[in-house]
């Protein structure tokens, strides 16, 4: 069968709506942006790079990740159970942060570089929305409601771009933080009302409720929300490197070039695992093997994968000084160091929640915890010049990323071995 009937294929049970609304969104952003290159200093680049640092490993950890377990559950009342859960986590965790955020801003902020108290400030806002935000995305993938969740992100990312765009106008030198702060407040607006349409129930189940689905998923808790939230603080190292060692303008050079490096890369990862997530479970529930799926989705990654890189390698550094003006080209070098292993992020990612549906949390954890180990050492480390940092660094993610595409294969060809023998 050929790849374009494949995708025809595929697109009836939601992954074309869901490419496609985040295809959508993508494009906003990416027009935004050369408008904000050329309204906004790369400070204010800056100043995002350092929120995205913090807010990304606590948003996947936000609700200590019982929001993924949303989908699994059979039972409907158990699934809303899990978003009151995945609240009640959030509310704590956010309470948690705010404190530990006053006392280091009141005792210690002179020991902080000048870019992280300002974002500081308005981080325990960011994490509350986002910890009300999840468990409604999960809800809707329980509910194949794509056409929701298309929308959804198209209204996230149109407000983020308005936003940042009329505070860069205003010369805030936090207008980008601003705006997005504002766009993840009109998401979850629009994802409780479209939650509101696909059955979701908001009266309080009872706590009886919610310990059941506590103890029945508590391995999420337990040991998926420290190592998920390890994981992702890894991807955000060198932002932490950069500011220290580099200055605040190469840290928005990064920035930029991040930004739309991984747009495209959570663009396509976020499509499949919203798409092929509640699939892969239900497959695995009917007891019927996942391989064929999984390589079929492996291959279709590939072609985007492909593009990524020969674009960030071969055009990096002349599409970045044509599109965002030529005093962003130094984000295009650092882009051609960064597209490979985007690249190679783009097809472990969506395969690695895989692990999760056939019950290998532990060794998906142990993976992420590995990987942290092996990138924050880098941290102990000072370095003369960003190239040789990258070298190490990227070094370190090629190596992680293709163990874990080794573990994924391995791990669903024992599965399907099993059951085939049961």
């Amino acid at each position: 069968m050929s790849t374009l009937n494949r995708l025809r294929k595929m697109s009836s049970k939601g992954l074309f709506v869901v490419m496609s609304g985040s295809a959508l969104a993508s494009i906003i952003s990416f027009l935004s942006t050369p408008l904000l290159s050329r309204i906004a200093a790369p400070e204010s680049f800056a100043f995002l790079g350092v929120l995205m640092a913090l807010f990304n490993p606590v948003s996947v950890a936000v609700a200590l990740r019982l929001d993924t377990a949303i989908p699994l559950p059979k039972s409907q009342n158990d699934a809303q159970a899990l978003v009151w859960l995945s609240w009640l986590s959030a509310l704590a965790l956010t309470l948690l942060v705010a404190l530990v955020g006053w006392v280091v801003l009141e005792f210690r902020a002179e020991m902080l570089p000048d870019l992280y108290p300002p974002v500081i400030r308005v981080f325990p806002l960011l994490m509350l929305v986002c910890g009300l935000v999840m468990p409604l995305q999960f809800w809707l993938q329980r509910q194949a409601a794509y056409r929701s969740i298309s929308v959804s992100r198209v209204a996230q990312m149109s407000a983020i771009a308005a936003f940042s765009i009329a505070f860069a106008l205003g010369g805030l030198s936090l207008s980008l933080v601003y705006g997005y702060l504002l766009g993840w407040c009109c998401y979850a607006l629009t994802l409780f009302y479209l939650s509101m349409k696909n059955k979701l129930q908001l009266s309080f189940p009872g706590w009886k409720p919610l310990r059941k689905v506590f103890v029945d998923f508590r391995h999420f808790a337990r040991s998926y929300a420290l190592s998920s939230f390890l994981s992702v603080l890894a991807v955000s190292v060198p932002v932490f490197v950069f500011s220290r060692d580099f200055g605040d303008a190469q840290t928005g050079f990064l920035n930029l070039s991040r930004q739309t490096i991984y747009m495209a890369s959570s663009f396509v990862a976020g499509g499949f695992i919203q798409s092929y997530y509640h699939r892969f479970a239900s497959i695995y529930g009917e007891s019927k093997p996942l391989m064929p799926l999984l390589k079929r989705v492996f291959r279709l990654l590939l072609i985007p994968a492909f593009l990524l890189l020969t674009g960030g390698v071969v055009l990096g550094e002349v599409l970045f000084a044509w599109f965002f003006g030529e005093v962003w080209a130094r984000s295009g070098e650092l882009a051609m160091w960064i597209a490979p292993v985007a690249a190679l992020q783009m097809l472990a990612t969506p395969l690695a929640q895989v692990l999760l549906v056939i019950g290998r949390v532990r060794m998906f954890s142990l993976w992420q915890v590995l990987y942290f180990g092996c990138v924050v050492v880098l941290m102990l480390l000072h370095f003369a010049a960003p190239e040789e940092f990258l070298s190490v660094y990227l070094g370190i993610e090629a190596l992680c990323y293709i163990a874990l595409l080794f573990l994924v294969f391995w791990s669903v060809r024992k599965s399907d071995k099993t059951k085939l023998a049961n």
